[in-house]
């Protein structure tokens, strides 16, 4: 068993890689800025800090003394940078989790293989991630700094379940729940690959200390959860005992709609996402769950308690469209 330190550890994918580490008998730490709050299990060790301040980042490597490091919470080169010099030469393994918006869209083939050479990123945040990747491999030495990418798809739980226009779902749950139709672009059958979050976690998790995973770039999540927009859509209606009213609207409408240039559909859902999971090393005895509807459930569980879905939306750019094209 390893000492393991998360920087990172109470979101989404981070809570369900700590409790499988838990379960599996290693002694983990996790740095936090506490946003969150406390990771809710017992033995495990909280250092709260900001993983950008370097100082404290090296105090915590000092007090913790890892085998291996899992970090959730890189998202700058400077930051990529920083655990590096701290850690080389220090620990055994290290598990950078990246994000597969590193591959850049449109790939030319789907399913997105885990070596398919990296795009022009379609975002700020890709980009950045993309430095990050860089900067690990080049940093990579198997005897003194080992490294893993892990690039999860969209792991759905009750912090994060993703809409085809924002990151936060709450808006088209309200919709869903209150009976409002919602738009879905095309004709709906462009794909999106969501998974279980707690599959990503367990798949993350299963990894540490594995040094026949070192230099792999690794795609983790749920197998076979590819489904078309309309067919998630119809998921998410489900969750909130609603009934998907699905509004069609062309793609060159929604390309000049002002209310939707900021969000997700000009640089991610306005492309087929299907990615190939295959190269886990811990697939041998390594079950996926039984789907996303655990996850979905889990976030709409918490938007009710916090009385999101208590009162209909305001009217929004889908009322305009959807009167247009129902």
């Amino acid at each position: 068993m390893a000492e393991v330190l998360l920087l990172g550890g109470t979101g989404t994918i981070s809570s369900h890689t700590l409790a499988a580490l838990v379960a599996e008998g290693h002694a983990c730490t996790i740095l936090t800025r506490g946003d969150h709050g406390p990771p809710g299990l017992a033995g495990v060790g909280i250092v709260t800090a900001d993983r950008r301040d370097e100082v404290a980042l090296a105090d915590a490597f000092a007090s913790v003394r890892p085998d291996v490091v899992i970090d959730f919470a890189c998202f700058q080169p400077e930051e990529a940078r920083a655990i590096a010099r701290i850690a080389h030469g220090r620990i055994r393994h290290f598990i950078f989790v990246s994000t597969v918006d590193v591959f850049g869209f449109p790939q030319p083939a789907l399913p997105i293989a885990e070596d398919a050479p990296l795009l022009a990123a379609n975002t700020p945040y890709a980009a950045a991630k993309q430095a990050c990747e860089r900067i690990f491999a080049a940093a990579c030495d198997s005897g003194r700094f080992p490294v893993t990418i892990v690039r999860p798809t969209y792991s759905l739980g009750p912090r994060f379940v993703i809409s085809l226009f924002e990151h936060r779902a709450e808006r088209v749950l309200a919709r869903l729940y209150h009976g409002r139709p919602v738009v879905v672009p095309g004709d709906g059958g462009r794909l999106i690959h969501v998974s279980d979050a707690a599959d990503t976690g367990r798949m993350i998790a299963a990894l540490a200390g594995r040094m026949d995973a070192r230099g792999a770039r690794l795609t983790v999540g749920t197998a076979g959860s590819v489904m078309t927009h309309a067919d998630y859509y119809r998921r998410l209606a489900r969750a909130v005992g609603g009934e998907a009213r699905l509004v069609f609207v062309p793609d060159d409408v929604l390309a000049a709609e002002p209310a939707v240039a900021g969000g997700l559909y000009p640089v991610l859902t306005r492309f087929d996402l299907a990615f190939a999971i295959g190269g886990h090393p811990a697939f041998d005895g390594f079950h996926f769950s039984a789907g996303i509807d655990a996850g979905i459930a889990a976030y709409v569980a918490r938007i009710e308690a916090e009385g999101v879905l208590a009162s209909p939306p305001p009217e929004d750019f889908e009322d305009a469209l959807a009167a247009r094209f129902r």
